[in-house]
């Protein structure tokens, strides 16, 4: 059996309520650390989605710049494929 992935929420403008089926694999990054993420891709994603992965040896991936649907994953995990 494969473990659900991790998921960590960066919010720099205000959050939403999290499914309660993707509770026990969310976790929230405090408000500081989100816009040190946000300044790191240079300034972009403020008050737009945005989403990426980690490659096998913890490096981050290209930036999904769009909402993230369920329908969007498989093509969203192809962005990396060290994954």
């Amino acid at each position: 059996m494969v473990a659900p992935d991790r998921i960590v929420l960066a919010w720099v403008d205000r959050p939403i309520a999290v499914p309660a089926t993707l509770a026990p694999q969310v976790t929230a990054m405090p408000a500081a650390q989100a816009q040190a993420l946000a300044i790191s891709y240079g300034g972009q994603g403020y008050g737009l989605p945005m989403a990426t992965t980690l490659d096998a040896q913890g490096r981050p991936c290209p930036v999904w710049r769009r909402a993230l649907r369920p329908e969007d994953v498989a093509e969203f995990y192809r962005m990396c494929p060290g994954r």
